[in-house]
């Protein structure tokens, strides 16, 4: 709807789109050359600005088949890594054809300093999902430097070591020890299968060290998966090939911008915080509130009506997409109450767009 939208007003203003055109580099003159599906065609321009994405998913466009163009032109452009993407792990084959496609739910993760709580999802060959994505360039950049990595699960969050121990500690009568663990740790499942596959524990492995297995899981990682799966990547045109105007310094008139750019992306699961309309602060009579999910990179705008709650679910974006869609919310519930989102955390994933 948002898109739709845009594209109404750059139509109104005079934009014009040329579709199936494939940017093919500069001509002798200077002119941009294009592949279309009635052959080349070149077009002169007094400004140019690109906007070609990075190399993920090429089969939507973003191709990087930019950078060798640029780079023949003296361009610096960093190595293309993917980033926010998943990781291939060496499974069992018992614990692949068991456990691929299953979620990992409400535990935590660790790596490089970082400790990030979400979930994930176990693949035939490795692991994916907002969890992982948040703590993927730490990860993808230690496997470069050190030829391995390991991605450290808390399997328990909500517990410390010692209270962990102490539960599981307290007598298991005629319980197997998979039921014991189920019912004193929550560990079943999928869990239960990765601390058998990674855990080094066996039946006299002693409580505390089976503690210390749920509280700091090491996964150890093969490699980071391939560019084109990424959900971003990492990499492109340097910035001190720029100007403060992001124009390229040895092509005057060509500008760069978005993904191509050789800039740190931030993670799928982390979102800044919106530049908030004055109307919308607290303290208003009525409010409203934005809580980000680190899980899946989402934010929820969360309002409060005649009706019920109601929250509004977008993807993790940019202060300006929230400014732009903030004061629109913001006149639909003029004169209603909106909640600040923490008196509604537990209602996140029970709301719908507002009518």
């Amino acid at each position: 709807m948002l898109l739709r939208a845009w594209l109404h007003r750059l139509r109104q203003a005079g934009v014009r789109t040329h579709a199936r055109h494939r940017w093919l580099g500069w001509g002798e003159d200077g002119a941009l050359r294009f592949a279309t599906p009635e052959g080349e065609v070149a077009w002169a321009a007094d400004a140019s600005v690109l906007a070609l994405g990075g190399g993920s998913w090429p089969q939507l466009g973003s191709d990087a088949a930019w950078v060798p163009l640029l780079a023949a032109r003296g361009v610096p452009v960093a190595r293309l890594r993917p980033a926010n993407c998943g990781f291939d792990v060496a499974w069992s084959e018992h614990f692949s054809d068991r456990f691929a496609g299953a979620p990992v739910k409400a535990v935590a993760a660790s790596a490089g300093g970082a400790f990030v709580p979400g979930e994930f999802n176990i693949t035939a060959g490795g692991i994916e999902g907002g969890l992982v994505y948040a703590l993927s360039a730490r990860l993808r950049d230690a496997i470069e430097r050190d030829g391995h990595a390991a991605l450290t699960l808390d399997l328990a969050p909500g517990r410390s070591l010692e209270k962990l121990a102490a539960d599981l500690a307290r007598p298991r009568g005629r319980d197997s020890r998979p039921n014991h663990l189920r019912r004193r740790a929550g560990i079943d499942g999928v869990m239960a299968g990765l601390l058998r596959e990674f855990g080094q524990i066996d039946g006299s492995t002693a409580t505390f060290g089976l503690a210390a297995a749920i509280k700091a899981l090491a996964v150890p990682l093969v490699a980071p998966r391939p560019l084109a799966e990424a959900i971003s990547s990492a990499g492109g045109v340097d910035f001190a090939a720029l100007d403060e105007r992001l124009m390229l310094r040895d092509l005057p008139g060509v500008f760069c911008a978005g993904e191509m750019l050789d800039g740190k992306p931030r993670p799928a699961a982390t979102c800044s915080p919106p530049a908030w309309p004055p109307a919308a602060r607290p303290g208003r009579a009525w409010r409203i509130g934005l809580s980000g999910s680190r899980a899946t990179g989402s934010a929820d705008i969360i309002v409060m009506t005649a009706n019920g709650l109601r929250v509004v679910r977008r993807p993790c974006a940019s202060e300006e997409v929230f400014s732009t869609l903030l004061p629109r919310y913001i006149g639909r519930a003029r004169g209603r109450r909106i909640a600040p989102c923490d008196r509604v955390l537990g209602a996140w994933r029970r709301g719908s767009f507002l009518p």
